[in-house]
């Protein structure tokens, strides 16, 4: 699963929270998960391990460093 599918997974009102949970889990910006999830940018390998412990494996390091 991609972070896109991940965070799509949750009901459209619903969205939006789940980036800012997880922006304010990385410390990141909204736009900066925002441009992850469109695979715009890679995150840096710190924050990767980080979203793949935050997503309990759902999103695995390999498939954002991609």
């Amino acid at each position: 699963m991609n972070l896109r599918q991940y965070i799509y997974q949750y009901p459209k009102g619903k969205r939006m929270l789940a980036r800012k949970i997880i922006a304010d889990a990385l410390c990141v910006s909204e736009s900066a998960i925002k441009t992850w999830e469109l695979g715009l940018r890679c995150p840096r390998p710190k924050h990767a391990a980080a979203l793949e412990m935050i997503t309990e494996g759902k999103v695995s390091i390999n498939e954002l460093l991609k």
